[in-house]
């Protein structure tokens, strides 16, 4: 297997959180946990997600447009899969999907639908032809990068300042609720939940909610002396932490501690290895 994460070019970096590249040498199945929203490129192989009852599978070459997850799910891939990706920034988000995430909450679909406006078929040619070794990676980031700085949609601007606040407090360690939210933004609590239904995918309940077992789930990856009862903090109790943390991250924090070479775990590590990742990146 081949996975690893490198810094944004400086320009795309108010749009996109990460880049990565994950080429697998053998079948994998795994569980997905709930996530910031994606664009993958799925170079060569075979996809198959899955959320609740449902299941779509993808061929390669193929452009997807991952919206916010907020409920568990899985994932398979066949054997020779190669992907390049990048996770979106709210702002990234507005800009590339132009519509509301709430939209496309829990849902991964072909960029193709969303965005008829792109020719695509140029960029899965250079996907397909991009996709021979480990020698071609920069010219598929070159092709990635180049392709999404492209489609981006910069005008109308997004909403930077309830933007970067919002941000900030979902990722503030001691997990403040919805009161802050609306005292942070200055604006009133209707706009606040209508701007990050747009932006985020959900109620600000839901996104603090999430976001309180992310980091959780973040600590546990990347902390090997972390203790379960000293990240109670945002919980009711340890059994509160328990029971959120399996119903957003697909275990219990025991066997996700336990089960350390995971790729939920090897991607959260690797992402603590890059220089600059935003922290509401490294954590969504």
């Amino acid at each position: 297997m081949r996975y690893y994460y490198r810094p944004v070019p400086e320009a795309l970096k108010p749009w996109l959180g990460s880049l990565y590249l994950m080429q697998m040498d053998h079948p994998m199945s795994d569980l997905v946990r709930v996530e910031i929203p994606h664009i993958r490129f799925l170079c060569r192989g075979i996809s198959a997600l899955s959320h609740d009852d449902s299941t779509r599978v993808y061929r390669a070459p193929e452009a997807l447009l991952c919206g916010p997850s907020f409920k568990t799910g899985s994932v398979r891939v066949s054997a020779g899969t190669l992907i390049v990706g990048a996770s979106l920034t709210p702002a990234g988000w507005h800009a590339l999907a132009a519509i509301s995430a709430e939209t496309m909450a829990n849902r991964k679909q072909p960029l193709a639908e969303l965005r008829p406006d792109l020719d695509l078929d140029p960029l899965r040619a250079a996907l397909s032809e991009g996709a021979e070794g480990p020698g071609d990676d920069e010219a598929l980031f070159a092709t990635v990068t180049g392709f999404i700085d492209s489609a981006l949609r910069r005008d109308p601007p997004p909403r930077w300042d309830f933007l970067r606040a919002t941000m900030d407090w979902a990722v503030d360690p001691d997990s403040p609720g919805v009161a802050a939210l609306v005292e942070r933004t200055g604006v009133s609590s209707r706009t606040v939940d209508r701007l990050c239904r747009h932006y985020f995918g959900d109620s600000p309940k839901q996104v603090h909610r999430v976001f309180r077992a992310l980091q959780v789930c973040h600590a546990l990856a990347t902390r090997r002396d972390a203790d379960i009862a000293d990240l109670i903090g945002p919980y009711c109790d340890q059994s509160h932490l328990i029971r959120d943390f399996k119903s957003r991250i697909g275990c219990t924090p025991e066997r996700f501690r336990r089960d350390r070479a995971g790729m939920m775990q090897h991607d959260l590590a690797l992402r603590a290895q890059v220089p600059d990742m935003p922290l509401y990146s490294l954590i969504g």
